[in-house]
């Protein structure tokens, strides 16, 4: 496949071929040719969801040249061999904030905070006609009848789910049922359409020094489960390991993002709390033992409801 793929690239010989991390339901591979040039290939059976993933990289290059992405470079016309879907994107250098952001001053942390909230601001300046999951496009291909409707009706299956009742125990279980009978304001968002990217993280965002010397957001990876609902999501991905992040800080995220524009209610920071307990309970209710996801999902859990749980 890898070599069906390059012929469609270049004529320059290709060099070498290395599988990279990344990617949930996707395989990246790194193709550097004999000419020295570099590019990604993601390959992956999920056919309509790379197109998908493609279509939306291409649309943020068009519409928001602001949010740094890899350019699209090649597409397969067809399935390749094996039934795989395939779509090759531009090398951008650089590592991951996860990676580097230990060893940063406080003033780069800083910075680099205050980037990354005027990118989420772009990313949810961008709007549909109503939220879902997308489809190739990107369109809203799979709507939601809204989006409190979406989100506490995942969280209401997780919770009646018996994986996850045995993960988490009785208490925490009716603290979580709590946030849902009890707290609307939690799951209603005065903005719901926005372009969410749905996995905003320190893994995902990739840093590198410009010609000055400075750190910057080069690229924002990995856009297979973006869909259209609350900005919350993402902000709530972002902070979730705020405790242990030095480039991640509540308040200077705050106060960067409405200076570009971005929009952020009262109870924003328990809205995007309540929006990371979704992907937590979507970990606890597995079929298989993953006992390390388990006790981080717990853990943040447990960090969230006492935040939640105090008086405002």
């Amino acid at each position: 496949m890898i070599l069906q793929v390059a012929s469609q690239l270049t004529t320059s010989p290709l060099h070498h071929a290395a599988t990279l991390s990344g990617g949930f339901s996707t395989t990246n591979i790194l193709l550097q040719f004999a000419d020295g040039e570099r590019c990604v290939l993601r390959a992956s059976p999920q056919q309509e969801r790379l197109e998908t993933e493609a279509d939306l990289l291409d649309y943020l290059s068009r519409k928001a040249p602001e949010v740094p992405v890899p350019k699209v470079l090649w597409r397969t016309p067809e399935h390749l061999d094996g039934g795989f879907g395939a779509f090759a994107m531009t090398y951008v250098e650089g590592d991951t904030l996860a990676k580097v952001e230990d060893g940063l001053s406080r003033a780069d942390c800083r910075d680099i905070c205050e980037q990354l909230a005027r990118v989420a601001a772009r990313i949810h300046e961008l709007r549909f006609a109503q939220c879902g999951l997308l489809g190739p496009g990107p369109k809203v291909t799979d709507p939601f009848t809204s989006y409190a409707t979406g989100t506490v009706g995942f969280m209401q299956s997780c919770l009646d789910d018996v994986n996850l009742q045995r993960r988490v125990g009785v208490d925490r279980w009716k603290r979580l049922q709590d946030c849902l009978a009890h707290r609307p304001d939690l799951h209603q968002p005065s903005l719901t359409h926005q372009l969410c990217h749905s996995d905003f993280n320190q893994k995902n965002l990739l840093i590198q020094r410009n010609s000055n010397g400075c750190h910057q957001v080069a690229a924002v990876l990995d856009w297979e489960f973006a869909f259209s609902g609350s900005s919350v999501v993402d902000i709530g991905n972002l902070l979730r390991f705020e405790h242990e992040s030095p480039a991640v800080d509540s308040a200077w995220f705050a106060d960067a993002y409405r200076a570009a524009g971005g929009q952020l209610d009262k109870a924003w920071r328990q809205q995007s709390l309540f929006a990371d307990l979704l992907a937590q309970c979507a970990f606890l209710i597995k079929t298989e033992e993953l006992p390390n996801t388990f006790r981080t999902a717990i853990g943040v859990i447990d960090r969230t409801l006492a935040v939640l749980d105090s008086p405002a």
